[in-house]
């Protein structure tokens, strides 16, 4: 692990099969308690290839977003197809692999208020219901934004499945 002052590279990206939503954040981390603008990095070459094949989907620095793009805001993934991510800067090159999966189905969204219990602070609480398509590689990143603030902490969730049957909460 680094120093506290090592500034390394941080990549975020989002390839989906909803074009509009597809790009890659690449920045330098920087201490938790640190206030200063974050550093944006405008100069990398980032491309997405499917392994096995000649497809190379480019991407671009966009200032509005401070973020890349594809240049062609048509590409998007396909559901079953092997991508890979590539970032490229200085000497560095980056890759990240992986599989777009098939989305979870939603069958309803609930809310209500609930009293303190001694794993959940009391508060409101929102319930997505459905079915996950598969068995394996389930994982999915849900992005809770509260007035304007992304809920990332590990305290923000309280997530489950019921594998022990509901009853078990």
């Amino acid at each position: 692990m680094g120093t506290k002052s090592e500034l390394v590279p941080t990549i975020e990206a989002y390839w989906t099969d909803q074009g509009s939503f597809n790009e890659v954040k690449f920045t330098l981390s920087k201490d938790y308690y640190d206030s200063s603008e974050v550093v944006e990095i405008a100069d990398a070459e980032v491309f997405i290839t499917i392994p096995g094949t000649e497809k190379v989907v480019p991407f671009g620095y966009f200032g509005g977003t401070k973020s890349y793009k594809p240049i062609n805001p048509l590409e998007k993934a396909e559901v079953g197809e092997t991508y890979q991510l590539n970032v490229r800067w200085g000497e560095n090159t980056y890759i990240s692999e992986g599989v777009m999966l098939e989305p979870p189905t939603v069958d309803s969204i609930t809310w209500s208020f609930e009293e303190e219990r001694s794993f959940r602070e009391q508060g409101y609480y929102v319930k997505v219901y459905g079915k996950i398509p598969f068995e394996n590689d389930n994982n999915y990143r849900i992005r809770v934004i509260e007035n304007d603030t992304l809920k990332n902490q590990r305290e923000d969730y309280l997530l489950f499945d019921d594998t022990f049957g509901l009853a078990f909460f």
